[in-house]
This record gives structure tokens, C-alpha cells and sequence, in this order.
């Protein structure tokens, strides 16, 4: 969560998530990226026209994949507008514990 702190403050970034949160890593996601101060907006499935409400702030679309490389560890990449954060993890007990740190892409140049 460091890396995206320094990237995007939280009392200046509204994250806007663009997926249907229905998996662990998800709900863990939302929970921590409420709890260090970010104002996050849920993907709504019955609503998906995100740009109705006012942003204020700056947004920021959120998506994330998960995927299981080999070796027991599971791989998550944020992408967050044109960046990527890919993080690899180590679940137990159905929490995901970081088995390294972040790496960081910038902005696509294509």
C-alpha cells in the first residue's frame, strides 16, 4: 500500500473501482484502501454509468487481476488509469500475505 500512497495520496484520490468485487484479495483491497483514507467508489453492476456522480477530488479507475504463477504464489496486478503495481503474495488462511514488494510500471507510451 506504500507505493500507491506515495503514487496517490489518499485525501486527494477518490479511487473508482470498475470491477465487480466478489473475490478475498478484493474485499481485503476495499478495506485497506478505506482504512489508510481513500474515498472509494464500488463498481455497481445495476449502475454503469461511473461518471454520474461528481468527483471532486482526483479519480482514479481501479482494476486488479489475480493469477497463480506457480510456485504457491499468487500474483496481483493494480492497474490503476495508465500504471501498473504487480505484487507477489502468499495466501494463508485465506489472507494475503506480500511475499515481496511492488513493482512498479509507468505510464504506457503507446
Amino acid at each position: 500500500m506504500l507505493t500507491l500512497v506515495r503514487l496517490y495520496p489518499p485525501a486527494q484520490t477518490r479511487i473508482e473501482v470498475r470491477q465487480v468485487i466478489g473475490d478475498d484479495y478484493g474485499r481485503q483491497l476495499i478495506k485497506e484502501l478505506r482504512r489508510v483514507g481513500y474515498a472509494v467508489r464500488e463498481f455497481d453492476p445495476e449502475n454503469t454509468d461511473i461518471s454520474s456522480a461528481p468527483m471532486g477530488h482526483h479519480s482514479l479507475a481501479l482494476n486488479y487481476v489475480v493469477d497463480e504463477p506457480g510456485d504457491g504464489l499468487t500474483r496481483i496486478t493494480l492497474l490503476l488509469g495508465n500504471h501498473r503495481l504487480t505484487r507477489g503474495y502468499r495466501v494463508t488462511r485465506g489472507l494475503y500475505v506480500p511475499a515481496g514488494e511492488w513493482a512498479y510500471k509507468g505510464r504506457d507510451q503507446t
